[in-house]
């Protein structure tokens, strides 16, 4: 399995003064499986512990497993290793009270300290850590899973956006739509994409698909209880709500005469454990873009695209029907598809925005460097969003954006993005 992330994993290697790593992101993305990979490429001596509730399983070396009683005894161990050692502490979440934490990373300094978590929050961590945030396996890192070696490499290696490279893109279009079809049906959790990659069985991807969704309901039923708050409520519903026209969350449709504020820690909780995106609305695209947003309205996105299909009961048929499957449910997929693009690439904070008389609206909106990006999505139709044709006029604006099925192209205020190429969309922006 290929991730990109890994890069960053190793660049924090090389630093001469590092500072532990966390990294963080929803159940089954495969945090555990990055930072193991990552290990056993670069470290002489591994030390793996999980924690499990009140069990600390400590194990070094992939040699037998063993119980430690309690932190004392485990910080005793870790202040006897030496350099050339990575020590990677498993569900942190479950490191109680976390001071017990911070002790661990200030025992021995000699060490490089790597922290998984799906759901500790970095605010509570008061010693300087660096992050790196897991998603799930984005289209070319799913091309690489599924075995479609050459298709991921001309995406991955696209370096200047120039004719000739997009040229040979192009002739390979219909392959990246057939492959985008696969993966909106697939998805990107890794467990998921192995097992299709070894089995090519479409059966299974849904009952490994229901496997995952069951452990994240269990997980917000049991967060739920913490706070008092129905997350499986809200989490069902941005699925109702993903494949309506308006796409804005309603809480209304969880309980009658409900208010967005009532339900904003429940959201919060969804996202820092990975479960949605959420994108706020802008009332106007102007500089800085923070201050311009609208907290009264959002929309909520799944983590992964293969999990909205399983609870859209998506038929496997659609994705032989042309590019139907674009089509249906208000757009949902495509919707799903592109901004878990944006979010894995860009890393900047993304908008959507609506005229008053919602006539008018861009999909998504985003600032990257000195420059706002309205992104249109229109693969249905051939012919030029009359919405981004009115935003250019209106802001003057000439960053404009339009995904399509079609090729590639500059029109001076705004360019033609193919749906496959959304994933290179920093290498596109930067170019201009």
């Amino acid at each position: 399995m290929y991730r990109e992330k890994i890069t960053e994993l190793y660049k924090w290697k090389n630093q001469k003064s590092k500072i532990p790593i966390l990294i963080k992101g929803a159940k089954k993305v495969g945090k555990t499986w990055l930072a193991c990979t990552f290990a056993k490429e670069k470290y002489k001596n591994i030390i793996y512990i999980l924690f499990d509730q009140n069990i600390i399983t400590y194990k070094k070396n992939e040699e037998n497993e063993e119980t430690i009683i309690n932190i004392e005894q485990l910080k005793e161990k870790i202040s006897k290793e030496k350099e050339e050692t990575v020590i990677i502490l498993d569900n942190a979440e479950n490191i109680k009270p976390k001071k017990q934490l911070e002790e661990l990373l200030k025992i021995n300094k000699q060490v490089d300290i790597i922290i998984i978590s799906s759901s500790l929050n970095e605010n509570e961590i008061e010693s300087k850590i660096k992050i790196i945030k897991l998603y799930p396996l984005n289209f070319v890192e799913f091309l690489y899973g599924i075995k479609e070696e050459e298709l991921a490499k001309k995406l991955d290696q696209i370096e200047k956006v120039e004719k000739e490279e997009i040229e040979q893109l192009e002739e390979l279009g219909k392959k990246y739509i057939n492959n985008i079809k696969k993966y909106i049906y697939i998805g990107g959790m890794p467990e998921v994409v192995k097992d299709f990659a070894e089995t090519k069985n479409y059966a299974k991807v849904k009952e490994n698909q229901k496997k995952i969704i069951q452990v994240y309901q269990k997980d917000m039923e049991k967060e739920g209880k913490i706070i008092g708050g129905n997350l499986e409520a809200v989490y069902t519903s941005t699925i109702e709500q993903i494949t309506k026209e308006n796409k804005e969350f309603d809480c209304r449709t969880i309980k009658k005469g409900a208010k967005l504020p009532e339900y904003e820690p429940i959201i919060k909780i969804l996202q820092e454990r990975g479960y949605v995106y959420k994108i706020n609305k802008i009332l106007k695209p102007r500089f800085p873009m923070s201050a311009y947003q609208d907290i009264t309205n959002c929309e909520l996105f799944l983590t992964d695209i293969g999990l909205l299909s399983c609870l859209m009961n998506l038929n496997l048929d659609i994705i032989l029907q042309g590019n139907k499957i674009f089509e249906i449910e208000n757009r949902a997929l495509e919707k799903q598809f592109i901004i878990q693009e944006l979010v894995n690439k860009i890393e900047t904070q993304i908008y959507y925005w609506k005229e008053t008389n919602m006539k008018y609206q861009m999909d998504f909106i985003f600032q990257y460097q000195a420059k706002i990006y309205p992104v249109k999505i229109n693969v249905e139709e051939n012919k030029l969003d009359s919405s981004l044709r009115w935003f250019h006029q209106k802001y003057q604006n000439y960053s404009e954006i339009n995904i399509t099925l079609n090729t590639y192209k500059w029109q001076g205020w705004y360019t033609n993005i193919p749906i496959y190429l959304v994933g290179n969309i920093k290498k596109i922006i930067s170019k201009k």
